[in-house]
């Protein structure tokens, strides 16, 4: 008959006093690091404004913001992010599960048949059959109490790693948008480049034209066609490396855009218009960049992990209690094995307690406390490299925006002086060698400037990366 199984009195108490103990934890409590932060930028002039998580929408380029939105959709390094985060709340659960119960299920039929000259004490008892037969099917539960935290501390780290991978994965998004808008740019000021200089050719080209009218006329000699020549094809001779450098940039935008190479061809092939860069670039205090930069957050986790870990390796020196039981029903006779009297049950208690280990367990939370202090220096090196980023940001954006600008003015000063020139050499008051040299000068300056375009738009991106991205503070 199946008994009882109502728990006396004491042990009620007993799991009482075990529910009281297991808000126990051991372990240090982990506190969120306040670094210090200069108050303000010591370069913030002209990059002040309000945030925005589409930063690359304020270039208003279409073609861009759709190329980054795919990307943002497509690009495998997101989706292998995306994943991370998944395994870490996969393993979340996991560790969880240690605060319930376990349950195992079984059942058996064995036939045992034993020798009747065999050493088994059933062979000498007499009216014992040899033949032995066994029916059983129970349920089995094991609960271990959490006296000490092991399992919180666990679950803790386990949290703060899901934090951390969110983090990374963030931060693997601010990359791949900087990336696309970087190459962008990029095959945007090679096209321009790759434009401006077929229409020095064509200048040049005219130029080769005029010499050969002076020549024709007896006004030049031919060595003034020869260098005339020489040029053009100097010239020409740029223009497959531009288009091999172009080719190169969008191959690498189709990867990050998760495509075959060259699929983006045809729908950049046609050269777009030179982004702007905005006028202003949200800029917040040092202390917000603290909050705001994916690679300060996934450091903080992971030393948040760090400290909960030392926890866990703490508790491993800690009695671990556990709750058995068992039920269900057994016989020898298939007959009657499932009626209430083949019915049997138990209660238990398990205690275990390391008492030696060879210090082993001591040098786990010795190492477990080194890994700690680890991530703690690891997170303010991560700070300080963040401001350092940001600063050098500023002052390279300052200065990259005040040589195009200067750059800008030299273009225009050139193209000036080569209409002089030729206009002076057509009238005969200036020789061929000032047209060359004018006509070089200009090629130098509007592809310095075009360039000079180009890394201004590389550092507003790389200074919206150093601060963090417009990104919401969801995960």
């Amino acid at each position: 008959m199946i008994q009882d199984t109502k728990l006396p009195r004491q042990h009620s108490a007993i799991l009482l006093l075990l529910a009281i103990l297991s808000g126990c934890t051991v372990g240090p409590a982990y506190q969120a690091p306040e670094p210090a932060a200069p108050e303000q930028w010591q370069d913030a002039a002209g990059v002040a404004g309000a945030r925005d998580e589409q930063w690359w929408q304020r270039f208003d380029d279409p073609v861009l913001a759709g190329l980054v939105e795919r990307a943002l959709t497509a690009n495998h390094d997101l989706r292998i992010a995306g994943l991370r985060v998944q395994q870490a709340q996969a393993m979340r659960a996991a560790v969880s599960g240690g605060f319930y119960p376990g349950v195992d299920s079984s059942a058996s039929a064995t036939r045992d048949s034993f020798s009747e000259n065999g050493p088994e004490p059933l062979a000498f008892l007499p009216g014992v059959p040899l033949d032995q037969h066994g029916y059983r099917l129970g349920l089995n539960m094991a609960w271990e109490i959490d006296l000490f935290g092991y399992t919180r501390r666990q679950v803790e780290a386990a949290d703060a790693r899901i934090g951390q991978s969110a983090a990374l994965a963030r931060g693997a998004q601010l990359a791949v948008a900087a990336e696309v808008a970087s190459s962008y740019f990029e095959l945007r000021g090679l096209q321009k480049r790759t434009a401006i200089m077929r229409q020095n050719i064509s200048l040049q080209g005219s130029t080769v034209d005029l010499v050969q009218r002076q020549l024709d006329a007896g006004l030049v000699s031919e060595f003034d066609l020869q260098r005339a020549e020489a040029q053009l094809q100097r010239t020409r001779a740029a223009l497959p490396a531009l288009r091999s450098a172009s080719a190169a940039v969008a191959n690498r935008l189709a990867v990050l855009l998760g495509q075959m190479p060259a699929q983006l061809d045809r729908e950049l092939i046609a050269a777009g218009a030179m982004p702007t860069p905005p006028a202003s670039i949200p800029l917040g205090l040092p202390s917000e960049i603290l909050r705001q930069r994916p690679d300060i957050m996934a450091a903080e986790r992971a030393m948040a992990a760090a400290t909960a870990e030392v926890g866990v390796a703490t508790a491993a020196l800690f009695p671990r209690f556990s709750l058995t039981g068992g039920t269900g029903v057994s016989s020898s006779n298939s007959d009657n094995w499932l009626d209430a009297d083949s019915g049997y049950h138990g209660l238990g208690a398990r205690l275990d307690w390391p008492v030696f280990a060879g210090g082993a367990l001591r040098a786990n939370i010795a190492a477990a406390s080194l890994r700690d202090d680890e991530a703690a220096l690891r997170y303010e090196q991560v700070v300080l490299q963040s401001l350092a980023e940001v600063e050098s940001a500023l002052v390279a954006f300052r200065e990259t925006h005040q040589r195009r600008q200067r750059l800008a003015r030299a273009a225009d000063t050139s193209a000036e002086v080569v209409r002089l020139a030729r206009r002076q050499y057509t009238a005969g008051v200036a020789d061929f060698l000032a047209v060359l040299d004018a006509e070089r000068e200009l090629q130098s300056a509007e592809d310095q400037l075009v360039q000079a375009e180009t890394a201004n738009l590389l550092e507003w991106v790389f200074l919206y990366r150093a601060l963090g991205g417009g990104w919401s503070g969801s995960a």
